[in-house]
């Protein structure tokens, strides 16, 4: 199946689950034997094969033993200024500002008493 990005979260913990055991079959790895190289437990293995969610860390040390964390650029690229922000002196960006709060409840008040 390939993602579209439109899918719920389901959907994508399906076909990802499908694609690394099918990456551990390729290797011919046990679920046992991928879960000593990936220092995680057999059965964090078998949630995740089975469409499960699991810690991040052990996803990627899962993803490292099957020799595809590698990818990861793919999934999340670097970010890169685009030539124009760099033209115009920005630097980029460390953070995200705040949004503005909202004005402080004062309260109920009569229509006359304002």
């Amino acid at each position: 199946m390939k993602l579209t990005g439109y899918e719920n979260n389901t959907a994508v913990l399906s076909e990802l689950a499908q694609r690394i055991r099918d990456q551990r079959l390729a290797l011919g790895l046990t679920q046992a034997e991928l879960a000593k190289k990936s220092g995680v437990s057999s059965r964090t293995v078998a949630r995740l094969e089975s469409g499960d969610g699991i810690a991040l860390d052990g996803f990627l040390g899962i993803l490292r033993s099957l020799g595809i964390l590698r990818n990861i650029d793919l999934l999340v690229p670097e970010y890169r200024m685009a030539p124009t922000e760099a033209f115009d002196g920005r630097q980029k960006r460390k953070r995200a500002a705040s949004s503005k709060s909202a004005q402080p409840n004062k309260g109920w008040t009569w229509g006359d008493e304002r």
